[in-house]
Parts: structure tokens; C-alpha cells; sequence
């Protein structure tokens, strides 16, 4: 990988190896460092322009650090980081800009360029097809040119506009019947009894008008305008009593006033982070209150409080609503528009379709410490109670989860 990175940095960049590698820094960390030497422009350009855009491009780079360091590709690991990936990219060609590649979509690729040459191409399309569309993107604009620099050119076949139309919802294409008889006009279907005894021969045009219907997308059954953050009930909630988890160290075990009939039990890994229960005691929080029940050894829980994380979740600080908020009050999103007309989905729906598992990878804190949604516009959108903004009390620029 570092002589792929070497040959991007002397010819995309326009830096000498030599004022980049030195020491034993992550090759990473040192072509941060460069760039900022460059001046503003190029700065800008490869480390994020906006406050958001530098965040985004500071959070994969340290991604990419704990990648560089772990020795642990196995299966479970390389499915974790495709999804966390594919969630990333679906609504965005890049993952630190939306109009170019920066040093996040750099350091992702040569980092992972390993991994995704063990697998089948078409496994890949069809399993993650937006990691395959970037992955592409990537290695044709940033695969070195050198002839001495061994990286594979990954050949994929990717679906076109018009063959998405015909998908099963994942982007793995489906051939129809008019594909296999395209060119062979009046070409006959096998025949088959009309009811009457009759055979009955199908033409082309018949199965034109029955096979080629536009397969119906996952979330079809939506208002194809409702933001996917809508579709979650966030509320306020009073923990009214905790205790560790009898047989899990890093549990806790919550009853949490939702202003429902009664108390909610929800488990929150907080142990670490709060090792004194005491001080949750009577605090309100954010409860995610739309996720299927489970169960944590002999506790069932029903619900996840929200919390935020720095990038190596070394620290971790509960989502504090603001003082006006009252239990029960609802968490909206101003900036969507009147969300009074979005209604939160069913647990078993939002299990069904994940979307907290599309929503998840874009709640973060922006750098006022106030948990945020980043939308396909990629604008910030506040969680709001009461007319005012919830916070955290120190992390900045860190996810929400």
C-alpha cells in the first residue's frame, strides 16, 4: 500500500516522497500534514472546506488509522466496514465532499483496496453497490499510473441507469424476458393453456408490458418525501431508576418516565463512562423509543438512549434535551419543514427496512456540541425540543448513537 500511496502523492499532489514519509508515521497522518503545507486552496480542497466537510474528512482518517493498525480482516470485520461504507455512500459519491474526492476518499481506498481485491466483483455489486460504484470511482482517478506500482484494476460491471430499473431493490440487476429476446421479434413464450383448454402463445409485447414494470423500492411504501430522520420517534425521557446489569459488567439497567403508562426498561453500555449510576439518576435524556424490544442476558430491553462518542469512543456523554423540554416532549427537526405530517414508523417496520442502520452513520455533533442529522442536502439539522436545541457538555465534531 505505500508504494501506492508514494506514487499518489508524487503525482496527484505534487509532493517528493522524501517531504512526506519520514519518521514512523501512519503514511496517512503524514500526507495530512503535507497538505497543509501546500497552502489554503489545496487545503481546502483534500482536508475539507467547511466545518462539516473537516469533521467528515478528520473522522475517516481516523478510521482509516485503526484499519492501518489491526491485523483482523476476517469475516465478521470485513462486513462490519463494507456496511458502515455502503451506509455512508448511498446517498453521496464521496465521503468527505459531495462535489470531489478528498484525503477520506484517498486514505478509504488505498486502505481497503486489499480486502475488496479478495472478493468477487460481482459479489461486491451486489451485496454493497454503492461501495463497488465509489470503489470504481476511486482506483480510476486515484490508481497510480506507474508501471512499476503493482495495484490491481478491479474490473466491475456495474448496472446502468436504465438496468436499476429492473433491480431487486439492492442493485443487483435483474435480467427480464425481453433482455434474453432482444433483436428476435415475435419470438414466442412458452406456451401455456388460456383457461379454456386454448394454448395461448405470448408475444414479445406481452411480456414487454408484464416484465418490465419498475420493481417497487424498499421504502416504496412512504411518502417518498419524508426524511428518513422522520421516520424514527425520538422522545424525552426521566431516568427514575438504574442498576448494573446482574450479569453484564458494562450494562446498566434503566427505568425511564416517557410519560407513557408506566416506566420504560432500556440497557445502555454506559458503565465505563458513568461508573457512578448515581448521577443519571432523575436526568433527562433522548430515548429512541421506535426499536424493536431486546434482550440483553435475562433483561429486556425497549428503547436506547442517545448518547454522543468522540471518533475513537474513548469518551462517551448522554444527550442532554434542553431545560424547557418536558418528559414525553417529541424531538423535531425545523429545518425538514412541518414535521407534523411525518408520522414514526412501526418498530417491526423500522427493524424491517434499517433505517436506523441508514440513519445512524450521519447523526453527529457538529462544533457548538449540538446533536445533528446530516441529510442527503448535506446540511445540519438540529434535534430541537421546545423550541431550542439539545446538546452534549464536551463533544464536539463526534457521533450520535
Amino acid at each position: 500500500m505505500e508504494a501506492s500511496m508514494l506514487c499518489f502523492v508524487e503525482e496527484v499532489l505534487g509532493l517528493t516522497s522524501t517531504s512526506v514519509f519520514i519518521g514512523k508515521l501512519n503514511p496517512v497522518t503524514a500526507i495530512r500534514m503535507a497538505i497543509k503545507e501546500l497552502g489554503e486552496d489545496k487545503e481546502k480542497y483534500w482536508l475539507g472546506e467547511s466545518p462539516l466537510e473537516k469533521a467528515k474528512v478528520s473522522q475517516w482518517v481516523s478510521f482509516t488509522k485503526d484499519l492501518h493498525h489491526s491485523k483482523d480482516f476476517g469475516e465478521g470485520k470485513k462486513l462490519q466496514v463494507l456496511m458502515i461504507l455502503e451506509n455512508e455512500l448511498k446517498n453521496s459519491s464521496f465521503l468527505g465532499s459531495k462535489a470531489h474526492q478528498t484525503l477520506a476518499d484517498v486514505a478509504i481506498y488505498f486502505c481497503l483496496h486489499e480486502l475488496v481485491s479478495s472478493m468477487k466483483p460481482q459479489q461486491l455489486v451486489s451485496e454493497f453497490p454503492a461501495v463497488a460504484r465509489w470503489f470504481n470511482q476511486a482506483q480510476n482517478s486515484t490508481l497510480p499510473k506507474k508501471k512499476d506500482v503493482k495495484l490491481k484494476l478491479i474490473d466491475f460491471v456495474l448496472p446502468d441507469a436504465f438496468d436499476l430499473l429492473g433491480s431487486n431493490g439492492n442493485g443487483a440487476n435483474v435480467a427480464s424476458s425481453t433482455d434474453k429476446n432482444k433483436g428476435k421479434k415475435g419470438k414466442m413464450d412458452k406456451a401455456k393453456p388460456d383457461g379454456k383448454g386454448k394454448v395461448k402463445n405470448k408475444t414479445d409485447n406481452e411480456i414487454k408490458k408484464k416484465d418490465t414494470k419498475p420493481s417497487k423500492p424498499v421504502a416504496a411504501d412512504a411518502a417518498a418525501d419524508q426524511p428518513l430522520i422522520t421516520m424514527l420517534d425520538i422522545r424525552v425521557g426521566r431516568i427514575v431508576s438504574i442498576e448494573k446489569h446482574p450479569e453484564k459488567d458494562k450494562i446498566y439497567c434503566e427505568q425511564i418516565e416517557l410519560g407513557e403508562e408506566k416506566p420504560r426498561s432500556i440497557a445502555s453500555g454506559l458503565v465505563e463512562f458513568y461508573p457512578e449510576p448515581s448521577v443519571l439518576v432523575d436526568r433527562k435524556v433522548l430515548v429512541l423509543c421506535n426499536l424493536k424490544p431486546r434482550k440483553m442476558g435475562n433483561f429486556m430491553s425497549n428503547g436506547m438512549v442517545l448518547c454522543a462518542s468522540n471518533p475513537d469512543k474513548s469518551k462517551v456523554e448522554v444527550v442532554d434535551p434542553p431545560e424547557a423540554a418536558q418528559v414525553g416532549d417529541k424531538v423535531s427537526f425545523p429545518t425538514l419543514g412541518d414535521n407534523s405530517k411525518y408520522e414514526a414508523w412501526a418498530p417491526s417496520k423500522v427493524a424491517k427496512k434499517k433505517i436506523f442502520e441508514n440513519v445512524a452513520p450521519n447523526l453527529k455533533t457538529n462544533g457548538n456540541k449540538e446533536p445533528v442529522w446530516i441529510g442527503p442536502d448535506n446540511k445540519e439539522h438540529n434535534f430541537v425540543v421546545a423550541d431550542a436545541k439539545c446538546s452534549v457538555p464536551t463533544i464536539s465534531d463526534g457521533n450520535v448513537s
